[in-house]
């Protein structure tokens, strides 16, 4: 559904959560403004967002290899860049007893084939649909031998919670 235009009446929800789908909402303030809206009085909301070093071993290794083509668009600045802009963003929109907390850990792979392969798994969603289908397996490759000619066994992710209550 449209974040940015809940199809709920005002008030309908004791709890409104995201994910980390929030860094790609292309309206994020239009979009926690919904969120307040559908929460009733006493209501509690999490931002779940991605920071600025998630996958970012990952993401810089692909950027530098694949056919620009294929994702110039996505736009990367949707990401919140720290816990003082999810807190000002939740500010502005009404919540109070607003707390944030920043989670970052890095996961080391075996090889970077290993690497390579999470990553192609669990950002498919968006990578791989943008690149016709005939042409994924030569982009994979591309990204596979970087991934090995820098030695990338190390994935980044770095997640910002921002939790927030409806007066």
């Amino acid at each position: 559904m449209d974040a940015e235009a809940l199809p709920f009446k005002d008030n309908s929800f004791d709890v409104v959560i995201t994910g980390m789908a929030f860094a790609l909402f292309p309206d994020q303030e239009k979009a926690v403004k919904e969120m307040y809206r559908v929460l009733r009085p006493g209501g509690f909301v999490s931002l779940g967002a991605h920071g600025p070093e998630h996958y970012w071993e990952a993401i810089d290794a692909s950027l530098r290899v694949m056919n620009k083509m294929y994702f110039f668009g996505y736009r990367f600045e949707f990401w919140p860049r720290n816990e003082k802009q999810i807190h000002s963003l939740m500010k502005r929109n009404g919540f109070t007893a607003i707390s944030t907390n920043r989670f970052i850990w890095r996961n080391l792979f075996k090889t970077s084939v290993d690497a390579c392969k999470y990553f192609s798994s669990v950002t498919a969603s968006w990578w791989f649909s943008r690149i016709p289908e005939a042409k994924r397996s030569h982009e994979d490759a591309r990204t596979l031998k970087y991934f090995e000619k820098k030695g990338i066994k190390v994935i980044t992710d770095d997640v910002i919670i921002g939790f927030g209550v409806k007066p």
